[in-house]
């Protein structure tokens, strides 16, 4: 299920005063040279106040583009750019490796594991999706920084390992946190991950975005 995610180190209630200002801005000059709706309403209730018809074209404006712009136009160039918003939508092959501790290991030996991460993100929202063959996790809670060069994504996740996992390997629902840096244009990422409350394991992790 999608949630709402934090960018550190971005003021969003500014960055919302200046887009909400330019969608208001839109919404009122659609109403004024267009006003579809508000005619519509005029048409129909002629009696009605004078200033209802702007008001209603105005407000399903408002609505209209700020849903456009939370879910699609956040993501074009020129406003990711002015705005520096990390885009990490998408399907990534997941290679990791659980490092300890040393009753999870194969004989001593680091264990390898595969999987899919599937990252759906709006301006305000966020889900982070990653399976396995014994398992699937889901993010709880999310934040994404800026550090230099590096876009870094911050999740903590619930886990529900699958029938098999549970009955034949002795898997637990768990509960993990995750950090991965990722350098923008390289579709590349590397991390760690830890989990708790079920299983008590740690690891590596390195993501490469699908083309």
């Amino acid at each position: 299920m999608d949630h709402e995610y934090t960018l550190l180190d971005q003021d969003r209630g500014r960055i919302f005063h200046l887009i909400g200002t330019a969608i208001v801005v839109i919404a009122v000059i659609y109403s004024a040279a267009i006003g579809w709706l508000g005619k519509l309403v005029a048409a129909a209730w002629p009696d009605v106040w004078s200033f209802v018809p702007k008001a209603i074209d105005t407000g399903v404006a408002f609505s209209v583009i700020y849903f456009a712009f939370n879910k699609w136009l956040w993501r074009w160039w020129p406003i990711s750019s002015i705005f520096s918003f990390p885009n990490l939508s998408g399907e990534w092959d997941v290679t990791g490796q659980t490092l300890g501790p040393e009753e999870a290991l194969e004989n001593g030996n680091f264990r390898s594991w595969s999987g899919t991460l599937s990252i759906r993100q709006q301006w305000t929202k966020i889900c982070v999706t990653l399976r396995t063959a014994h398992s699937g996790s889901f993010s709880r809670a999310a934040a994404i920084q800026q550090q230099g060069d590096e876009t870094v994504l911050m999740y903590c996740y619930g886990n529900d390992p699958n029938a098999k996992a549970r009955a034949k390997d002795g898997l637990d629902a768990h509960r993990g946190y995750c950090e991965i840096r990722i350098t923008p244009g390289s579709g590349k990422g590397e991390g760690f991950y830890f989990n708790n409350m079920g299983r008590f394991t740690h690891g590596s992790i390195t993501i490469t975005k699908r083309a």
